[in-house]
């Protein structure tokens, strides 16, 4: 196994425009094979621009079945900070199910609206309880609903 790059500093990863804070797509890519091209002749470098990274991490998914590297570096904005933990995410549908009634019995059945208006209102609940115990390094947990 060869031996790590080490990153000595980030100074040399900004010699492109804008990396140094939000950058639109393909800078930060275009900034990491500037710095590996130049600083790790070599070895073997493989890059990733994966697919579905807001949503479902397929590409990426599917990058690291079989994928082993010594490092990697990861372009996204952090103002230059070096980026030891990150936040995950967790995703699952949920479903209220009702019960249909007439109009002038409503209490004969149960509104799946309502219901999942309370949920909603429930997990809110949930957030400001998790606010109140952040991480030391990643802050407090943001929960969506959507």
């Amino acid at each position: 196994m060869a031996e790590p790059v080490v990153l000595q500093t980030l100074a040399d990863l900004v010699s492109i425009p804008s990396v140094n804070s939000a950058y639109p797509d393909g800078v930060g890519e275009a900034a990491v094979v500037e710095y590996l091209r130049a600083f790790c002749a070599q070895r073997e470098i493989w890059l990733a621009a994966t697919i579905d990274e807001e949503h479902a991490f397929r590409g990426v998914a599917k990058l690291c079945e079989d994928f082993r590297a010594d490092g990697a570096v990861v372009a996204e904005p952090t103002g230059l900070r070096a980026v030891v933990a990150t936040k995950g995410v967790l995703r699952w549908p949920i479903r209220v199910l009702g019960r249909a009634a007439h109009s002038a019995k409503p209490h004969l059945g149960l509104n799946a609206i309502s219901e999942m208006a309370r949920l909603v209102l429930d997990l809110e609940d949930e957030n400001e309880r998790l606010a109140a115990n952040p991480h030391p390094l990643l802050g407090p947990a943001t929960p969506t609903s959507a």
